[in-house]
């Protein structure tokens, strides 16, 4: 008889198994930004198609990314795949959402994130979407690890003064206070020179600062991704920005890493705190 509930103890535990993984939902992700969530937290059997810009240089998992099929971007072709389950940064054209209805296609939304908590906040959501809430706890978990270890490092400089970067891009773009780029610099140990001098949210570079107040190292990002924009680099080719790239430390940023709102946006901190503080 205890063979017999042992038996049956394991049969039953391997339905349950089986059944569970017919469950999970078969998912399109339709943006690039959600598909890096659907590559970290879905099974590969689960993905029916990821976005036209899955494997760009500016996806984070590009090369996780190729292997899978994409779609075009088109609601009608969203259909025909019929996924259980769309992926999205958020809403889209009236003709999706229009499918979405129709064809009884569930959704789940990133959302526009400008915290940590949103972040951890869209982990979530999109884990247990996908029916892996348990990859999401650990990658928080492992999010929050690291932030820890950035606070208690820049606890440790506290008392000294920090070296002022300014953030380039090859349009001259550059962001003052408010962004997750400008949070991204102050939590890797440097003071913003845009948001010193006032500045809020995304600006062009203006030059004459440059020549004014120098700083003391340049961030630079998507100087990776500019591939036949050649006329878009007339400003970061100025003369004054390259004899400030001469003459200081410059941490070129991967675009990847901060294209979109995710837990990557450590790996940027990382880099430019490890380089800022050499």
């Amino acid at each position: 008889m205890v063979r017999l509930a042992v038996i049956g103890s394991v049969f039953l535990g391997w339905v349950s198994s089986v059944l569970a993984d017919e469950a999970l939902p078969r998912i399109v992700s339709f943006d690039f930004c959600a598909d890096q969530y659907v590559l970290a937290l879905a099974d590969a059997d689960q993905i029916v198609a990821l976005s036209p810009d899955a494997a760009a240089v500016f996806s984070y998992f590009h090369d996780k990314a190729r292997p899978f099929p994409t779609h075009s971007g088109n609601a009608e072709e969203i259909a025909v795949l019929k996924p259980d389950l769309l992926v999205r940064i958020a809403g889209g054209a009236f003709k999706l959402q229009e499918i979405l209805v129709h064809f009884a296609i569930e959704t789940a939304d990133i959302g526009f994130g400008n915290s940590f908590g949103d972040i951890e906040a869209a982990i979530t959501r999109i884990a247990g979407a996908v029916g892996h809430p348990e990859r999401g706890r650990a990658l928080i978990a492992d999010m929050r690890r690291r932030l820890a270890t950035l606070q208690a490092r820049a606890a440790a400089r506290s008392g000294s003064a920090n070296p002022v970067g300014v953030y380039l891009t090859p349009s001259t773009s550059s962001t003052g206070s408010g962004t997750f780029v400008h949070q991204a610099m102050e939590m890797a140990g440097l003071d913003n020179l845009l948001a010193l001098a006032g500045y809020q949210g995304w600006n062009e570079l203006p030059l004459e600062m440059l020549i004014a107040n120098p700083p003391d190292i340049l961030v630079t990002s998507f100087f990776d991704n500019m591939q036949g924009h050649s006329e878009t680099w007339r400003g970061s080719k100025h003369a004054v920005v390259r004899n400030l790239a001469a003459s200081r430390p410059v941490v070129d940023v991967p675009s990847r890493y901060w294209s979109c709102t995710g837990w990557f946006l450590l790996d940027a901190i990382e880099l430019i705190e490890r380089e800022a503080n050499r």
